[in-house]
């Protein structure tokens, strides 16, 4: 038995107070002796083993000791064996010995006298008395429930402990208390843990609301600002045309279809409409974004040019106009057209 596997000793419970029990006298063990044992009134319990009481006593499973009048041990059965081997070492030891003490040096002191008085309980009272303390013999120890019964034998009363080994329990009491407190502290961790969860739900909730209610801003600010700018595109007195990407033409507005007849649909792979681009050297109008830029001259550098062309009108004829070619956000391009004459001042 390892110490690890019990208790601490150094708690100020090793004993426990016996119960209140009712008022028992000895037992007198007299007769199972023969008159020439205890003539003299006096018997010596290291002639125990060959009698009658101690054999049976040596028959019992469980360890039982005879402490005498001076609180030492005069016997100690063969079920003491369970504890140490070598049990016959602690035949005349006090019994107060068999007990740990703990480091402290008051509580031992504390302890060791609350052993002597609870034999001294027995010898006295004649009652039994139970209690519990950590038992050592030979560096074996148990966790011990500890039977006190008075004994007489011919003139003189002997106590006979009978110790009841609750070593096994207690482990199972301590392993059960250590699981009990490894669930807590899991209990605990996993509360602690639910708070932070719950926190940062609370926090990312406020963030996302916050959010929201950005994004809402921005939805109607942009809202606004589209109805702004449609509300500009359609009341600018200059024509407007946006070339996407694929060199199509995707929008206009109200005054360029006035000045020219053609809706999108009229101009969807038609290349007709405009031409003679006054800049030398002018390629006719490809297909993609990026030839426009190129037939424009419009580089990262260069943003905008102005020049004047031709523009054949839907319903016949032609009509020759200032344009102002600007490069607008995802690789399209702004168009604005102004009659000659009518043309407005733009900084290249």
């Amino acid at each position: 038995m390892k110490e690890t596997d019990l208790p601490s000793f150094d708690s100020p419970e090793e004993i426990q107070a016996p119960p209140t029990t009712p008022p028992t006298l000895s037992i007198d063990l007299i007769t199972l002796f023969t008159s020439d044992v205890y003539s003299s009134g006096t018997f010596d319990l290291s002639a125990i083993s060959s009698s009658s009481i101690g054999r049976l006593l040596d028959a019992l499973p469980i360890p039982v000791l005879l402490i005498d009048q001076w609180f030492q041990v005069g016997f100690a059965n063969r079920s003491c064996a369970k504890i140490s081997t070598d049990y016959r070492k602690i035949r005349g030891v006090p019994f107060a010995n068999l007990v740990p003490l703990p480091n402290d040096v008051d509580r031992a002191q504390t302890l060791t006298q609350k052993i002597q008085a609870l034999i001294e309980r027995a010898f006295e009272t004649r009652r039994p008395q139970i209690s519990e303390a950590i038992l050592e013999i030979e560096n074996n120890r148990i966790w011990a429930r500890l039977h006190l019964r008075s004994v007489r034998i011919g003139l003189e009363r002997h106590v006979l402990l009978i110790i009841e080994d609750l070593t096994h329990e207690k482990k199972q009491i301590i392993l059960t208390q250590r699981n009990d407190e490894k669930y807590r502290k899991a209990n605990c961790e996993l509360g602690r843990r639910l708070d932070e969860l719950t926190e940062e739900v609370r926090r990312l909730s406020e963030h996302l609301e916050l959010e929201t209610t950005k994004h809402m801003q921005t939805t109607e600010s942009l809202s606004k600002q589209s109805g702004m700018f449609d509300e500009l595109w359609n009341r600018m007195p200059a024509g407007l045309a946006v070339i996407g990407n694929n060199g199509s033409v995707k929008r206009v507005n109200p005054k360029f279809r006035e000045m020219f007849g053609y809706d999108v649909s009229d101009l969807e792979g038609n290349r007709e409409w405009i031409s003679g681009w006054s800049v030398p050297g002018a390629e006719p109008f490809p297909d993609s974004v990026s030839d426009w830029a190129d037939v424009f001259e419009l580089t990262d550098e260069r943003d905008s040019i102005q020049g004047s062309l031709q523009v054949v009108s839907k319903y016949g004829g032609s009509n020759t106009v200032n344009l102002t070619v600007l490069k607008a956000p995802d690789q399209e391009l702004l168009m604005i057209f102004d009659a000659i004459g009518e043309s407005r001042d733009q900084n290249v």
